[in-house]
């Protein structure tokens, strides 16, 4: 095979992040502006403002998704890697979209279409990847979205660094990891 070296060629992910890494609330807001699906904005702001890792996203099933009469939602994620639940809420624009995308048909909140399978991670990195290039001329990671969103309300005076970590579903020991 010619070009097997390209072919076979795959991005590091990234191991550390770093300030310049991270994009401010407005430039989320840009990215999600400029999507079009309805099922892509229903993940990019559940990951964000979930402040989820993103196979937990990928993982959610609708029996875990609780609308609020406030127009919010709270979803129930299991992380793998605390071997816990944590309860999250989403605000009222993340609900609608979730909304918008329910289908009764599948247990799956994020269901790929096309293969009827749950949304793998490597899918929603490039699409990720492929927007933010787009939008904000520069490549991000589905990690910088947890990163990032962590930075803001880690920042924020009027939230205790606790309920940051609950949110996050770390202890309050990570923040100096997530804090940028």
């Amino acid at each position: 095979f010619r070009n097997l070296d390209k072919i076979c060629q795959t991005e590091k992910l990234i191991t550390g992040y770093k300030p310049e890494d991270m994009i401010s609330e407005d430039d989320f807001k840009k990215l999600i502006k400029a999507e079009e699906s309805h099922f892509w904005k229903a993940y990019f702001l559940t990951l964000f403002y979930g402040a989820c890792r993103p196979t937990e996203v990928c993982q959610l099933k609708w029996k875990d998704v609780e609308f609020e009469d406030d127009g919010g939602a709270f979803i129930t994620i299991y992380s793998k890697k605390n071997r816990r639940s944590f309860l999250k809420y989403l605000p009222k624009d993340v609900a609608f979209y979730l909304k918008q995308i329910k289908n009764n048909d599948s247990e799956w909140v994020f269901l790929n279409e096309k293969t009827k399978r749950i949304l793998s991670k490597k899918g929603a990195y490039w699409k990720i990847r492929d927007l933010s290039e787009k939008v904000l001329n520069r490549k991000i990671h589905l990690y910088t979205l947890r990163h990032s969103i962590a930075t803001i309300i880690y920042n924020k005076d009027n939230i205790k660094d606790d309920d940051v970590a609950k949110q996050m579903g770390h202890t309050k020991s990570m923040k100096e990891k997530y804090v940028h």
